[in-house]
């Protein structure tokens, strides 16, 4: 968003015509540890494990993931949640961007050596289930009707199952949110949910939570952070945000114009080194004036 429409937002929400968006990182854990039905009901959505196991065993885990070695980079997932043997990553992707999925892919393979205790048995029991929400489109992905990606272990050709420890799910946010305003489907149940995620107007979350208990408990949450202390946070960040994005913008401008008057120079140099090579050949002045579109003086120099 440019600064203008970064200011609009801000403004509404000040008016409390709107929330702070679910895609926010510190509203995306909130809404997702504090709403527990929703929680669970998205959880259930993406891997088909019964929502009443979930809600039986669900538990918080810590985020932060332990450093075994000096050189080791710090990782911090956004939610992480044990369900008795399924070990679940929730992340939000705000940006696509080239490295993502080896990050990504970085917080399944810490997860995984942490759950392998010393003197395991086999066959491992333990499942780790990364769920990524991804407001970008991820490119790395071929064009398709699909929102929900799902990857695990797989033989290549023949794509028999290696085996069931590790699954990545990849949820399409752009996609859904295209769908709901082109209105060129109907959107379920789940879509409205991931909406919820995204939408700033409250009229907007209005029409799509109700009548369901689970959402407008989630929706209400998107308005009681929204008017709390984490706006300050959010309105700081935003305008930082804009900001940069703004100097970026005048920055890859200022290097296009230099770019261009480097290449207009170089052209010129050019078209003089063709001058006195035409003039070698005997060609007259007002000739090489014609020819190379330089002035008397110019092919003189």
């Amino acid at each position: 968003m440019s600064q203008i429409e970064v200011e609009e937002v801000l403004t509404k929400i000040k008016k409390k015509e709107a929330v702070i968006p679910g895609i926010w990182d510190p509203v995306f854990k909130t809404i997702l540890m504090e709403c527990p039905n929703y929680l669970s009901d998205i959880i259930y959505q993406v891997t088909k494990i019964p929502k009443e196991y979930i809600e039986a065993n669900l538990v918080f885990k810590n985020t932060e993931y332990p450093i075994d070695s000096f050189d080791e980079k710090k990782r911090i997932s956004d939610v992480v949640v044990e369900i008795k043997e399924n070990h679940i990553i929730l992340e939000m992707n705000a940006h696509y961007y080239e490295g993502l999925m080896d990050k990504n892919l970085s917080y399944v393979e810490k997860l995984s050596s942490i759950t392998m205790k010393i003197g395991a048995e086999y066959p491992r029991r333990e499942k780790i289930i990364e769920i990524n929400f991804d407001v970008e489109r991820n490119r790395s992905f071929p064009e398709s009707e699909k929102t929900i990606y799902e990857f695990g272990l797989y033989e290549k050709e023949e794509h028999f199952l290696y085996s069931e420890h590790i699954t990545i799910y990849h949820i399409d946010l752009e996609k859904i949110r295209k769908k709901y305003y082109n209105k060129d489907k109907e959107i379920d149940r789940f879509e409205k949910e991931m909406l919820l995620l995204m939408e700033t107007d409250k009229e907007v979350l209005s029409e799509l939570s109700k009548g369901d208990e689970t959402m407008e408990e989630a929706k209400k949450k998107l308005e009681d952070l929204s008017n709390g202390e984490l706006f300050t946070e959010y309105e700081r960040e935003q305008m930082k945000e804009a900001e940069e994005r703004a100097i970026k913008r005048y920055e890859l401008k200022m290097a296009r114009e230099e770019g261009k008057e480097e290449g207009l120079e170089q052209a010129h140099q050019e078209k003089i080194g063709m001058a006195k090579k035409l003039r070698n050949l005997g060609l007259t002045d007002p000739e090489i004036m014609q020819v190379t579109n330089l002035s008397e003086e110019e092919i003189r120099d």
